[in-house]
């Protein structure tokens, strides 16, 4: 028997979707919302008793904004057009975290003619965990997967940001890079799985270093790792390349005591600059690769640092 096709039915049908659905009217007035909306909102703080006036969308959105919600401002001013007729439909993606848990959802706006007056449905799907796999594949392409590291690309893209963006403020920007040394004979002697066990111990260490949210650890390639240290000056630099260098040696019998390892030991090249038009983050590196191969020259396991005009 079919069932009766009743306003109560519908309604039944539509609290039965997982998506949070309202509907406003020309003014942005919510005049209906079902049942997935009002759980979201006893969820997060929302008002529990049936407000005394309406409530109104775009005001939402609007407080947010004044607060520097730059989706929030994205939003309000998509719903304008969508109300003036000069969109179809308006969408969204944006974050909605708690202390608790990282969340992202969809926004879709689109009209809907009802009493003949318009109105617009708003809807918001949770795409947390399409998000989530998104990020962490994301992750994997920018992380080397022997040391958990930032990659070569990783790097390259960080680098270059941070360079634009220390131009724009004139601040200094150090780059110290390492290289183990007698890496080759490491892996003659003992095999490459212990070459791994080694730079794996390595990056542990390095990553203990970047203590900043603006700071970045990089294998560079091969046994050549990196760290990007934004707004800190040469002296600094160099002082944090010799407290690695002390605490890399001996690392080698931590990572396997059976196999009586000689104490590894890394050389450090340190250049930094602040960065100005018409240079590029390229030859910072190539600064700091020549002070590498100063220390290599020299006897190894030692921190030389570049002179800063070979950097600017």
């Amino acid at each position: 028997m079919e069932p009766q096709l009743t306003g109560d039915f519908f309604r039944a049908v539509v609290d039965s979707i997982s998506e949070s659905l309202c509907v406003i009217d020309r003014e942005a007035n919510i005049v209906y919302v079902n049942a997935s909306w009002r759980a979201f909102s006893r969820q997060n703080g929302g008002r529990r008793a049936k407000p005394s006036r309406p409530v109104n969308y775009l005001r939402i959105c609007e407080r947010a904004a004044d607060h520097g919600d730059e989706h929030a401002i994205q939003t309000a001013a998509g719903l304008r057009q969508l109300i003036r007729g000069e969109v179809d439909q308006f969408s969204l993606e944006y974050p909605c975290h708690s202390p608790h848990k990282k969340r992202w959802f969809i926004l879709s706006a689109r009209p809907m003619a009802w009493n003949g007056e318009a109105h617009f449905v708003i809807e918001h799907t949770d795409i947390t965990q399409r998000k989530l796999a998104e990020l962490e594949v994301q992750q994997l392409s920018l992380t080397d997967r022997l040391t958990g590291l930032a990659n070569r690309r990783h790097f390259d893209a960080f680098l270059d940001q941070t360079w634009d963006r220390h131009m724009r403020h004139g601040l200094p920007l150090s780059l110290i890079l390492l290289d183990v040394d007698h890496f080759k004979r490491l892996n003659d002697t003992h095999g490459h799985l212990t070459g791994d066990a080694c730079l794996a111990s390595l990056a542990r260490l390095l990553s203990r270093h970047v203590r900043r949210a603006g700071d970045l650890a990089a294998r560079y390639g091969g046994e050549e790792m990196a760290l990007i240290l934004p707004g800190i000056g040469e002296h600094d630099a160099a002082a944090q390349a010799e407290i690695i260098r002390r605490e890399i040696e001996g690392l080698g019998g931590q990572v396997d005591a059976a196999l009586d390892l000689p104490a590894l030991t890394a050389s450090f090249g340190v250049a930094t600059t602040i960065p100005r038009r018409g240079s590029h983050a390229h030859s910072l590196i190539a600064a700091a690769d020549r002070a590498l191969y100063q220390a290599k020259r020299e006897g190894r396991n030692r921190v030389r640092v570049a002179i800063s005009e070979q950097a600017a």
